[in-house]
């Protein structure tokens, strides 16, 4: 798994995590986040948006309430959910 500077850059100042546990994070993210084809409805047509607005991103991950950016293992970006998904029982399970 390879992150980049800005998704580096990114996953700290969106998550409020210190440098050190970014690797674990991500790593978690690409390992334990649940996938694009595991949502339905208002939800997946997001994660879709998403997907169309970052085209080199053929790998997107949910994990623990924020959506993980990555091409491939490279990790690109991150932020959080918009509210309305963050408490969605498919986000929670």
């Amino acid at each position: 798994m390879h992150i980049t500077n800005h998704g580096g850059k990114r996953v700290r100042e969106r998550l409020g995590i210190p440098k050190k546990a970014v690797d674990r994070m991500a790593a978690l993210a690409l390992s334990e986040g649940k996938r694009h084809a595991d949502f339905a409805g208002s939800m997946r047509r997001y994660l879709d948006g998403v997907f169309l607005e970052h085209r080199s991103a053929n790998n997107l991950r949910v994990y623990a309430q924020h959506v993980f950016v990555f091409s491939g293992e490279a990790l690109i970006t991150a932020w959080q959910l918009p509210a309305k998904y963050r408490n969605s029982k498919a986000v929670l399970s």
